[in-house]
């Protein structure tokens, strides 16, 4: 996949930290990207109808926002856009859960390191054979 093209990137996260630690990850890897970042449900809900991603990331715990809210919403929108969970801590539990709800990936924000690797793996498993997958890095 030639990842020279500018991808968007729909970020659903409250830290600004975080979003700063997340997007430096992901251009230190060489993905060229634009990102539009939102912290809110409403902000979120906005930028869903306004901004065309190619990949949604979301922290699990947004204040007054479920994970699993944001994901429904996000795949009635756009089906077929890659859906990834990047969360501090997820229990056995909701690892499960994330599978049963049709998230592509989770990355624990202490392995930030393997999150381009898991947009690569998205983007081209996408291209090349148009299906879900779910991916585990943690």
């Amino acid at each position: 996949m030639n990842y020279r093209k500018l991808k968007n990137i729909l970020l659903l996260e409250d830290s600004e930290e975080d979003i700063v630690l997340i997007k430096r990850q992901i251009v230190k890897s060489g993905l060229k990207v634009h990102f539009s970042s939102c912290s809110n449900k409403v902000h979120f809900f906005e930028q869903l109808d306004s901004f065309t991603p190619d990949l949604i990331l979301s922290d699990y715990h947004i204040p007054f926002f479920h994970g699993f809210e944001a994901i429904k919403v996000a795949k009635e929108k756009h089906p077929n856009i890659p859906f990834v969970f990047v969360t501090g801590k997820i229990s056995e539990d909701l690892a499960e859960e994330t599978m049963l709800v049709s998230a592509d990936a989770y990355v624990l924000k202490e392995n930030l390191k393997n999150l381009p690797s898991v947009i690569k793996l998205l983007w081209n498993y996408r291209r090349d054979n148009h299906c879900r997958i779910l991916s585990h890095y943690n």
